[in-house]
C-alpha cells in the first residue's frame, strides 16, 4: 500500500511510498517556451494600424522615440509587447528594432501572431536591455515579467557581456570590482526573494558555477563573459522560479554601481531568463 502525500520535488509531482521510497512523474513540459531578456522601459509607444501575422513592420503613432541601431557601438533599441483580445491566452513579444523610417519601424522577428485590433495591446514599450548603465548615484532595476494572467517557471539565467580588455576573477567586466554589487531575484505584490550579491566575476562563477571567457576577433582586444546558471534539477537547487501575473511577479536585477565602458570597460551587459508558460491562465 503506497501512502501519497503532497510532496513536490523540483518541478516533478511526486509521491512517499511508506518504506521512505520516493517516486516522481516528471511534469509535461510540452507548451510554449519563455526566452526573454531583462530590460528597462524607455517610454510607451501606440500602435496604429492592424499588423498581420508574420509582419515585420509596425506603424506608430509619432513619438515613439525609436532610432536606428548603431551596433558599432551596441546602442539599439528592443521593443516589447503584450496583446489579449480574450480569444487565446495573452499574447507577447519582445524583439530588436532593426531600422526606422519616420513613423514605420521594422523589428527583427517574424511577429508570431497577428494584431488585429491595436486596441487590445495592453503593453507595448521600447525598452533598454543593455545593463553597461551607472546606478551608483541612482539604482537601475531591469526586469522581466509575464503578461497579464500567464505563469512562467524559470529555469536558467544566461548573462553575457562584452568587455573591452581581458577578465579575470577578481574584476567585473574588465574593470575593478563592484563597490556595492548587483543582486538579482524575484519580487511581487506580497514578497520580495532575492539572491546571493556579486561584486566580481568570480562570484559570478560561484553563484553559476559555468562561466566562461571568450576572446573575440573584432575588434581582437574584446573578450566575452558567458555565465549561465540552472536553476531546476535535482543536482541543482530542485525548483523553478514561478512568476504569476496576478501577483505582479517580476523577475529583476538591481545595479548600484557604475558599470559603463569608462568605469567597468563593459560595452554590453545583457540578462536573460529561459523556462516555460506553466499554464496558459492563472
Amino acid at each position: 500500500m503506497t501512502n501519497e502525500k503532497s510532496v513536490v520535488i523540483g518541478n516533478q509531482p511526486a509521491g512517499l511510498k511508506e518504506d521512505g521510497e520516493i517516486f516522481a512523474k516528471r511534469e509535461d513540459l510540452t507548451g510554449f517556451p519563455v526566452e526573454n531578456y531583462l530590460y528597462k522601459e524607455q517610454n510607451a509607444f501606440t500602435v496604429l494600424d492592424p499588423v498581420p501575422q508574420y509582419s515585420r513592420t509596425l506603424n506608430l503613432a509619432p513619438g515613439h522615440g525609436f532610432t536606428n541601431p548603431n551596433r558599432a557601438d551596441f546602442i539599439e533599441d528592443f521593443l516589447v509587447i503584450h496583446y489579449d483580445d480574450g480569444t487565446d491566452f495573452p499574447r507577447y513579444f519582445q524583439t530588436r528594432v532593426t531600422s526606422v523610417t519616420d513613423d514605420t519601424i521594422t523589428v527583427g522577428i517574424d511577429i508570431p501572431f497577428a494584431i488585429s485590433d491595436p486596441s487590445f495591446i495592453t503593453y507595448a514599450y521600447r525598452v533598454d536591455t543593455n545593463m553597461a548603465v551607472d546606478g551608483s548615484t541612482i539604482k537601475q532595476v531591469f526586469s522581466t515579467f509575464p503578461p497579464d494572467n500567464l505563469i512562467w517557471r524559470i529555469n536558467r539565467i544566461l548573462i553575457t557581456f562584452i568587455v573591452n580588455a581581458k577578465p579575470t576573477d577578481g574584476l567585473f567586466g574588465a574593470g575593478d570590482p563592484l563597490v556595492n554589487g548587483i543582486f538579482f531575484g524575484v519580487k511581487s505584490d506580497t514578497t520580495s526573494e532575492y539572491q546571493v550579491n556579486i561584486i566580481d566575476n568570480g562570484e559570478l562563477a560561484d553563484s553559476a558555477y559555468d562561466l566562461t571567457y571568450a576572446e573575440r576577433q573584432t575588434p581582437a582586444t574584446d573578450w566575452g563573459i558567458r555565465v549561465r546558471k540552472t536553476i531546476n534539477g535535482a543536482e541543482k537547487s530542485g525548483i523553478s522560479l514561478e512568476l504569476l501575473a496576478r501577483t505582479n511577479d517580476a523577475f529583476e536585477l538591481h545595479i548600484q554601481d557604475n558599470l559603463t565602458l569608462a568605469a567597468r570597460g563593459i560595452k554590453r551587459l545583457k540578462v536573460k531568463v529561459n523556462g516555460y508558460i506553466y499554464r496558459p491562465r492563472g
